[in-house]
C-alpha cells in the first residue's frame, strides 16, 4: 500500500471512529432526557417539576430544589443515580442507562418500573 493510500485509510477510520463516538454521546444526551423526563411525571414526589438537564464532568443531572434530590446518569460508566433528600448523602445507583431505558419503555409510561420503586 502507498503512502497516500495509507494515509487515505488512516484519516477515512479515524472520521468514522469520531463519527461512532458522537452518534453514541448523542444517544447516552438522548436516552438521558427520555429517562430524566419520565422520572418527573412517573414520581413527582420525587421530581415535582420539570428541571432543565446540566451537565458536569462525568454527568448530567437535573437537581429538584424542592425535595433537595440530584438525577442523573453518569456518562463514564452509563448509569442512572440518585442523590440526596430521601435518597441520602451519597450517590445511589439505580441501574444502567439501557436498562432504565427499557424499563421506561416497558412502563408505558405508567410508571411501574419496579427499580425506580424499589429505591
Amino acid at each position: 500500500m502507498n503512502r497516500l493510500t495509507r494515509r487515505f485509510v488512516t484519516c477515512l477510520l479515524a472520521l468514522m471512529l469520531v463519527g461512532q463516538v458522537s452518534l453514541a454521546t448523542a444517544d447516552v444526551t438522548s436516552d438521558t432526557e427520555t429517562v430524566l423526563n419520565w422520572a418527573e411525571s412517573a414520581f413527582p414526589e420525587f421530581f415535582p417539576n420539570h428541571q432543565t438537564t446540566q451537565g458536569f464532568e462525568n454527568w448530567l443531572f437535573r437537581f429538584y430544589p424542592e425535595t433537595g434530590i440530584y438525577a442523573g446518569i453518569n456518562r463514564q460508566d452509563i448509569a442512572g443515580y440518585v442523590m440526596g433528600g430521601t435518597f441520602g448523602k451519597a450517590p445511589l445507583r439505580i441501574g444502567t442507562l439501557a436498562e432504565l431505558v427499557q424499563d421506561v419503555a416497558d412502563s408505558g409510561g405508567n410508571g411501574s418500573i419496579v427499580r425506580c420503586q424499589k429505591v
